[in-house]
Parts: structure tokens; C-alpha cells; sequence
């Protein structure tokens, strides 16, 4: 047996009590708030993770399980920013906007020489000093470990083909024009001088 009491059209509050138990139930109806207060209720477990919907995108269209959708084409603008950006001097300038100067980031201060550099040959690790002080190292044990192990031969055969070990070729016949077909007319050697 529920029973409506104390009902206040001024607070929209609705006090729910059942008489046996004596239990209470405010209830806030403001549209704004829904309020419980005074409960005895202790298991809420059934109004928890209830809502499973998921959203889907389908081409311009956003859904949502067991609700409406979305046209979202209106946001679909793609391909229509076709502007260039244009680098002019120390100014960078985009097509339809601005620009931007870059000259404050041209500091052009570090103006250091390298003073020593060694290759250790067991190591073959670079080392590079500048003339401030800093030092860098290079390790180019990798690259001359792969230096080396391309050992291919080349082949010239029948028809000016020139051909590369492990495949490739190249036609050397544009390059044999044989135009220049001139004769010597006289020679003469220098015994003295050695001169042809």
C-alpha cells in the first residue's frame, strides 16, 4: 500500500511512504532534477550499464542503436582546400591566407669548424671535434660491413649489351655514333724530344 503524502506544489517534491514498513521515498519531479533522498531501496544493480547502444558510421551517416541518425554531409567539405603554401625569401605564405615570417628562426650562429676527426680502423668508428669543444661519433661498422658484398662482374656481349652479374643490361648502341670516320694525313716522331 503506497501512500501519497505531504504533497507540496511549490517544491515538486512527492513523498512516497508505505505504512507498514514505514519506510520513506522522497522524490524531486523538477524537470531539471530527478533527486532520490531518504531511501531504504539498496539494490540498484538493475538501473547499471543498461544503455549497450552503439554508434555506426555509414558513408555521411551517423547512427546510434535503437535511436535516429545523422546526415553529416554538410561537414564533408574533403578536396575543397586546395591551397599552396609558397616559400618567398624568409616568408612562407598560403593560398588564401596568410603569411608567416621565418626570419626569427635563421639564427645562422653556429658557425663551428671541425678541428679533428679520426677513423679508427679496428673500431670503425668516426670521431669529429668542433672547434667549441663538442665532439661527435660516427659508427660505420654496419656500412662497411654491406660494403663489399656486391662483387658482381660486368659483361659486355654480341650487340653492345652491357650486363651486370646478378641481372641488369644495358644497350650501348646509342652511344656508338662511328661519325668521326677521318684519316691521319702525316705524322711525324721527334727523336730528340720524343714528341709524335
Amino acid at each position: 500500500n503506497l501512500e501519497f503524502k505531504n504533497i507540496n506544489a511549490g517544491s515538486n517534491i512527492v513523498v512516497i511512504s508505505n505504512d507498514a514498513g514505514n519506510d520513506e521515498v522522497d522524490i524531486d519531479i523538477n524537470e531539471a532534477n530527478l533527486r532520490i533522498t531518504e531511501s531504504q531501496i539498496t539494490d540498484l544493480t538493475h538501473t547499471v550499464d543498461t544503455d549497450d547502444q552503439t554508434l555506426t558510421l555509414s558513408g555521411n551517416t551517423l547512427s546510434i542503436a535503437d535511436g535516429n541518425s545523422v546526415d553529416l554531409s554538410a561537414l564533408d567539405n574533403s578536396g575543397s582546400d586546395d591551397q599552396t603554401l609558397t616559400l618567398s625569401g624568409n616568408s612562407l605564405s598560403i593560398e588564401d591566407g596568410n603569411n608567416v615570417d621565418l626570419s626569427g628562426y635563421l639564427d645562422n650562429t653556429d658557425d663551428q669548424a671541425i678541428t679533428a676527426f679520426s677513423l679508427d680502423n679496428a673500431t670503425n668508428v668516426l670521431t669529429l671535434t668542433l672547434e667549441d669543444g663538442g665532439t661527435q661519433t660516427v659508427d660505420f661498422s654496419t656500412v662497411l660491413a654491406a660494403a663489399g658484398t656486391d662483387d658482381q662482374a660486368l659483361s659486355l656481349a654480341a650487340g653492345n649489351i652491357l650486363t651486370l652479374e646478378d641481372g641488369g643490361t644495358v644497350d650501348l648502341t646509342p652511344y656508338l655514333d662511328n661519325t668521326d670516320d677521318q684519316a691521319i694525313t702525316a705524322f711525324s716522331l721527334d727523336n730528340a724530344t720524343n714528341v709524335l
